[in-house]
């Protein structure tokens, strides 16, 4: 993946001088909950920091790719607002397992671009 970044950046560079692309790499899920699913009520909750400005709700949360079934794989952004109206759909995408939230995304993900 390094080597992909890499070779993007290089790309704008050359074909748009002055656009800095910033890649944020998530943490992995253990670094943000090291005692996920091994909880005792007494242990301390530290909460993940928040960002320093809330994004707008049009903004870009995340790009999600379609298959590339029917040709070369897309990129799907996938704004704020619709994690929002996604998250609202509770009884659709939410799924407790024992102490464990589970959120699936809506299977119509990758037909859409």
């Amino acid at each position: 993946m390094k080597s992909l970044i890499t070779e993007i950046k290089e790309t704008l560079t050359k074909d748009h001088p002055g656009f800095e692309l910033v890649v944020e790499e998530m943490p992995p899920i253990l670094e943000i909950y090291p005692k996920l699913g091994k909880e005792k009520p007494q242990d301390p909750f530290v909460e993940y920091p928040k960002p320093a400005v809330r994004p707008s709700l049009d903004s870009i949360m995340l790009y999600l790719h379609s298959s590339g079934s029917t040709g070369f794989p897309k990129s799907i952004p996938e704004t704020f607002r619709i994690f929002c109206h996604w998250a609202s759909f509770r009884q659709y995408f939410f799924y407790f397992i024992g102490s464990v939230l589970l959120f699936m995304l809506p299977p119509f993900l990758s037909t859409h671009a």
